[in-house]
């Protein structure tokens, strides 16, 4: 069985909790995205795709958003 850690993880999310304003928007998402994979994000209008892009964009906070628990990372590096 393998196993990762941030060494060979480009982007993860874990336990990624976002609000805006006094909202959640998104609640305890979790995923791995290892060097060299990718990943699709799918779900309804409203869903929390574009949310979750921002954190790992920089962008959030241009729409008043905020982690509020959790991490994101790329390459290691706290977003």
């Amino acid at each position: 069985m393998a196993t990762s850690s941030l060494v060979d993880t480009t982007v993860r999310a874990q336990n990624l909790t976002v609000s805006i304003g006094s909202r959640e928007i998104i609640h305890d998402v979790s995923f791995e995205i290892p060097q060299g994979d990718s990943l699709a994000l799918v779900g309804e209008s409203g869903s929390g795709k574009t949310v979750t892009s921002r954190v790992f964009t920089g962008l959030l906070t241009r729409i008043g958003g905020r982690v509020t628990s959790g991490a994101a990372m790329i390459a290691g590096l706290d977003m």
